[in-house]
């Protein structure tokens, strides 16, 4: 093996990410980083829509707003540790979510972790409230919102990661969790899971010019579901739940191509493509998506249509001016694509969403 297999990923990730990994060094071991987005919003349609973030045809100014500190301190040569701290969309500036804090151990071509950790479901899920990271104003809705807004998971993993050839690498990250709590909201219904069992594995093929992965991971948890209207808790015990995810990058000049698309066994398959090319400091881009619910008896589906400009101030600021139509399709009161709560009987159930987003990282 002539070239080590972080000469082969970093330059990618680069490209990908726009320096995404920018950091401050404290001292010789311990690193700083901060990012953060936050934009003005709105839509033509009174029903709020996107999961966490609520935009309605009310001009918002903090549907978005996003920040997120990050230490990460390395000794004993192969010891880290990390902790990464984010005020979501979702969240009140006094409240902000602990997203991962870890200990990690590197060895060979292993890495392992254990604390709490980032899911890794998706191609950009470790940058996942980092705007800057990624081309678009949001990560696709359809496919990055498909869990209901939970990012992270308390457990462990292992992550093997070698050559293929000179130029082609390949990691393997099986991941568990045996305990835990998840939040999430939509609308009025709120979810609590209480996690039994965790399992997944991700497997990820990557080279100077693309990167393609496959997820496949199994819960079992509790469920209580709190829905507003009418005033109701339901606790649904004992449940489990199979999901897929697949997906790649292609870099082709100034051209990037992406696509991804999820699967939860029996509930529903959600998919996305993009395009965008880069023209020094502007890309344009141009994102499709679908959602659709499987195995209910039930035909239901969303889609939307994104066009948008990126421009990137400095390596490390970036704006984006972003226009997305969103059409609901054959839907019932509890499934209404992305929009977060039912629509009033005769009102319009597509959507014209404008964004302006300032992205940031330090």
């Amino acid at each position: 093996m002539k070239n080590n297999y972080y000469l082969v990923t970093i330059p990618f990730v680069f490209l990908i990410s726009s320096n995404a990994l920018a950091t401050i060094e404290l001292t010789d071991d311990l690193l700083f980083s901060a990012f953060g987005s936050t934009s003005i919003t709105t839509t033509d349609n009174e029903t709020p829509i996107y999961i966490n973030r609520e935009i309605n045809d009310e001009t918002c100014f903090d549907c978005d707003t996003t920040l997120g500190l990050q230490l990460d301190y390395q000794f004993l040569n192969n010891f880290t540790t990390s902790i990464q701290v984010v005020k979501r969309p979702q969240d009140n500036w006094s409240e902000p979510a602990l997203e991962w804090l870890h200990l990690g151990y590197s060895f060979s071509q292993f890495d392992i972790k254990i604390g709490r950790l980032r899911t890794p479901t998706f191609l950009d899920s470790e940058y996942y409230y980092v705007g800057h990271a990624y081309t678009t104003a949001r990560p696709s809705n359809e496919v990055y919102d498909s869990q209901l807004g939970v990012t992270s998971y308390d457990g462990l993993t292992l992550k093997w990661q070698g050559e293929l050839t000179d130029d082609i690498a390949l990691s393997v990250e099986p991941y568990a969790s045996f305990f835990g709590e998840g939040k999430a909201t939509k609308g009025p219904q709120k979810y609590i899971f209480d996690i039994h069992s965790m399992l997944g594995v991700k497997v990820e093929l990557s080279s100077y010019d693309y990167r393609f992965y496959m997820n496949a991971l199994r819960t079992e948890y509790d469920l209580e579901l709190q829905l507003a209207v009418p005033r109701y808790t339901l606790h649904l015990k004992d449940q489990a739940i199979n999901t897929y995810s697949f997906g790649g990058e292609y870099l082709w000049d100034q051209l990037t191509m992406r696509a991804e698309a999820y699967y939860a066994q029996d509930s529903h398959f959600d998919w996305y493509a993009q395009l965008s090319y880069r023209f020094n400091k502007l890309s344009p881009y141009a994102n499709y998506g679908q959602m659709h619910s499987v195995g209910s008896g039930r035909e239901n589906s969303s889609r939307a249509i994104t066009a948008g400009l990126r421009y990137d101030f400095t390596p490390n600021i970036s704006m984006n001016l972003e226009y997305q139509k969103a059409f609901t399709e054959n839907y019932f009161p509890s499934t209404s694509g992305q929009f977060t709560e039912t629509f009033a009987p005769g009102s319009d159930t597509d959507a014209n969403i404008y964004t302006l987003m300032l992205n940031f990282i330090l």
